[in-house]
């Protein structure tokens, strides 16, 4: 047992004894310090604390209802227990009133010890209560400040009737909702009318003391709709079942995980699209190389005409493959600087000349547009893709409306796109007040063959060529658009610093009959190579013909001294373009190779720098016609 700091007022030195030794006698280890007057009592009192005070009621000089109540103000938790002989019970009754604990009368002196020990007893239960209630208050203000001061929005709702019933500061500035608004909702007042169902479904079927985490769709007052992730418990407020809430703000995470998902299923359908190309190319280039042949056989005007529009659907085929290739590799062009203002000027003729009176045109033009690197082809196709789209938008007519200004993308904004990089750009915006893009397919829009045209108004690679365009000059393609409120296509192209960026363009001379000389061609396509060899052969030239790498090596072995150019498919099995090429190169080091290849100009420039450089004379794209082969021949073989 503890001991026990006992303040004694008493002024009968015997009557003190009696009350030390009982005390001692019941076994409880005290330290008594016995005072006789109001100074020494009021002196102990501030010198020292007490676990009990015990006082005579009549004293010469001071009296005990004096003393009780200096130890109201001075120990008002110590136990005060009144021992006298002269206490008469209507006194008793109004010490108990005045706060004293209890009273003894020394004729009933046993009473002593069992007043004492229930003094002490309800005081420690009494410091035991209020310590619990001052850890309650400290937890309750630790949890009012971790509510209030929450940087994240936070609320607490009734379980049974879903009304809030407190809210923090944050919450307030992000719903934009007053406290007093809140108070007056229910939490399926911040849902979107489709989530509403949902909400209340889940509520009926959550235990009331599950914790829940889960993502929604908030609304706020002012109709913008927020991702948030939801973090709720179960708590008792005020006496009634509830639950307590914080909301994290998800819409930006939300957007990068879209934006990151579109990215990897392009580049998915980016790869099949270039798997299939070389096979695609290889089915074309013999029907465009035999056509010319068989125009020169058949004069005809059955024929030609027959033989013409062939020639025009496998060149529209050809135009299809390579726009999908455009968008499944990038493409490359001639860049130069540009004032982006000029491109507008000229589509916005083109847009007045062409289409229909019901389209309005406004433009709203930055007058110091800064200076773009871009190929102005390409970038016409973007705009012209754009306008056509809008200008389809709105079949009774609408605006259609350009603009274009300078802007500076920061950090902040380059970690919301994951296309984007911070810097100066110039964004180029067409927009219309169309019938506008439905939420649920904005997203696949840029994948070709995507269209929502009827069919045989549209093949679906315009959206996914102006993608492709915009990644090879370093840009990217912002999308906004609100059903039966139009689209806004945005196009962020990097600004130029300096303005002497300029590629010079290439001439070609037109093709011309060979004079026997003899031709290698190798491919691992049969019908490439037939229609190759009656080409060459038709226009003048010998041609021998390899099926591979392995085969092409073996037949230059033996007409080495003859062949005076090879036509290498850069993609075949068993031995590639650029093995072959080396291995070429090691019978003849002046052998001169024009490198044939169903990719666009930038695989095949990287294809021609991985191979022997100075034995690959031309690069040949596929599909070619006989016209551009002729071409390309007559050029290697007359080169220096």
């Amino acid at each position: 047992m503890k001991r026990l700091n006992v303040l004694h007022l008493e002024d009968n030195i015997l009557d003190g004894e009696l009350v030390s030794s009982s005390l001692a006698d019941a076994g409880l280890t005290c330290d008594v310090l016995r005072v006789a007057t109001e100074t020494e009592f009021r002196g102990a009192l501030k010198e020292r604390k007490f676990n009990l005070i015990i006082s005579d009621y009549s004293m010469p000089g001071f009296d005990g209802k004096s003393a009780l109540n200096i130890a109201r103000v001075d120990a008002p938790d110590t136990p005060f227990i009144f021992v006298s002989g002269t206490i008469g019970e209507e006194a008793a009754v109004e010490s108990l009133l005045a706060g004293a604990t209890d009273y003894v009368l020394k004729h009933k002196f046993a009473r002593l010890i069992p007043a004492v020990q229930r003094a002490l007893r309800e005081a420690d239960d009494r410091k035991e209560r209020q310590l619990s209630e001052e850890a309650l208050r400290v937890s309750e203000e630790r949890y009012r400040q971790l509510f209030l001061s929450n940087p994240h929005p936070m609320w607490v709702y009734d379980f049974e009737t879903m009304r809030f019933l407190a809210v923090n500061d944050a919450a307030v500035a992000k719903y934009g909702y007053s406290e007093d608004e809140f108070l007056r909702m229910t939490v399926a007042e911040i849902r979107p009318p489709d989530d509403v169902i949902r909400l209340v479904d889940r509520i009926a079927n959550t235990p009331k003391s599950a914790e829940n985490l889960s993502e929604w769709r908030h609304k706020t007052k002012d109709g913008r709709l927020l991702d948030v992730e939801i973090a709720s418990n179960a708590i008792d407020f005020e006496g009634r079942p509830a639950r307590l809430v914080l909301a994290t703000d998800i819409t930006e995470k939300k957007k990068i995980q879209t934006q990151l998902l579109r990215s990897q299923r392009m580049d998915t359908i980016g790869t099949l699209a270039g798997g299939i190309a070389h096979d695609l190319n290889n089915v074309l280039a013999p029907i465009l190389m035999a056509v010319q042949v068989l125009k020169d056989r058949h004069k005809e005007e059955t024929s030609q005409a027959l033989l013409d529009t062939l020639e025009q659907s496998a060149k529209r085929g050809a135009g299809i493959v390579r726009q999908v290739l455009t968008f499944a590799r990038g493409v490359d062009g001639q860049h130069v600087p540009l004032q982006p203002k000029h491109l507008l000027a000229n589509m916005e003729k083109m847009v007045e000349q062409t289409f229909p009176k019901s389209v309005r045109l406004q433009n709203e033009i930055q007058k110091d547009l800064w200076l773009i690197s871009g190929d102005p082809t390409q970038l016409d196709q973007v705009l012209l893709n754009l306008c056509v789209n809008a200008r389809d938008a709105m079949p009774t007519g609408g605006i259609m409306k350009f603009k274009a200004e300078n802007t500076l993308l920061d950090e902040n904004y380059s970690r919301l796109n994951i296309d984007a990089k911070p810097g100066r750009y110039v964004v180029i915006e067409v927009s219309d007040t169309g019938h506008g893009i439905p939420r649920h397919i904005i997203d696949k829009i840029f994948e070709p063959f995507f269209t929502t045209k009827e069919v045989g108004s549209g093949t679906g690679l315009g959206l996914s060529t102006v993608m492709a365009i915009v990644k090879s000059h370093r840009g990217f393609v912002h999308v906004y658009s609100e059903t039966e409120k139009g689209a806004s296509f945005r196009i962020y192209l990097p600004a130029l610093n300096s303005s002497d960026v300029s590629v010079p363009a290439l001439s070609l001379s037109a093709g011309q009959s060979g004079n026997g000389e003899l031709i290698l061609v190798v491919d691992d396509e049969a019908a490439v190579r037939d229609i190759a060899q009656v080409t060459l052969q038709t226009y003048g030239y010998r041609a021998v013909i390899a099926k591979n790498g392995a085969e092409a090596v073996a037949v230059y072995a033996e007409h080495k001294d003859e062949i005076r150019a090879v036509l290498l498919d850069m993609m075949m099995p068993i031995m590639d373009g650029p093995a072959t090429v080396h291995a070429l190169t090691a019978l003849n080091p002046a052998v001169r190779v024009i490198a044939a290849s169903g990719l666009l100009e930038t695989a095949q420039n990287a294809a021609v720098k991985t191979a022997a450089g100075s034995a690959i004379r031309a690069v040949l794209a596929k599909p070619y016609t006989a016209e551009k082969l002729l071409t390309t021949l007559h050029q290697v073989l007359t080169a220096v």
